[in-house]
């Protein structure tokens, strides 16, 4: 320890001992009585070489500086900046379709399309919901264009299937009420001998109806939203 002298208000030197702190490291604290000024408070310890303020130990309470990290990826320019962009890449990654690959897929989907519409109308009750929206059309209730599926490639045009409604209405109209009455006159029917006749004639009657059904290319919602009304 080392002493120290303060001069008071009456001139006399009052003696403080000044002794090292119990922390190693810290400033030494000055005890003894009486009021010291602010020239003699001792200063933060600051350790050698750290004069710099970056390097200098932070105060209690203050917060830490913010550190940034060197090692954040670098921004890949090429990445896309929508969804948009996102879509068209990985369609650019998808290889096309040649010729005969088209041709040969277009037959494929045509051939399920025109089995699958041929197995929904081979149905009394199917057919009886394309009439009454084909009726509904024909009065002018029902707007065409959602009830009709438009394919070019089978000669199925618009302008073709508004020339076909009348005809084709009428006749399906007529197949249906005279199928009706064929059906219930065969639930009656007691001997195969009067069941096979009235089959045959529901039978060629089914067929006519099913290609004049397809003639007006119905969409699928003609017997879909009959089924669920």
């Amino acid at each position: 320890m080392r002493p120290t002298t303060k001069k008071t208000g009456k001139g006399a030197a009052e003696t403080l001992t000044v002794s090292p702190s119990h922390l190693a490291g810290e400033p030494d604290t000055v005890r003894g009585k009486g009021d010291s000024s602010w020239e003699e408070l001792p200063l933060p310890f600051v350790p050698a070489g750290a004069e710099d303020a970056d390097d200098a130990p932070m105060l209690p309470g203050l917060d830490a500086p913010a550190t940034v990290d060197a090692e954040i990826a670098p921004e890949d320019s090429s990445a896309p900046d929508d969804a948009l962009g996102l879509y068209l890449r990985q369609m650019g990654a998808i290889p096309l379709l040649d010729r005969n690959q088209e041709r040969e897929l277009a037959e494929r989907l045509e051939f399920r399309r025109t089995r699958y519409r041929h197995a929904a109308l081979i149905n009394w009750r199917t057919l009886s919901f394309v009439v009454q929206t084909f009726e509904r059309i024909e009065a002018g209730t029902l707007p065409i264009d959602p009830a009709i599926d438009v394919v070019t490639t089978l000669g199925l045009s618009r302008e073709l299937i508004l020339k076909r409604i009348p005809t084709n209405v009428r006749t399906l109209r007529r197949l249906v009420n005279s199928a009706d009455a064929e059906f219930r006159d065969l639930q009656k029917a007691k001997s195969a001998a009067e069941r096979n006749p009235l089959r045959r004639s529901l039978y060629r009657k089914l067929r006519k109806a099913v290609t004049l059904a397809e003639e007006l290319s119905p969409a699928s919602t003609c017997w879909i939203a009959g089924r669920t009304s």
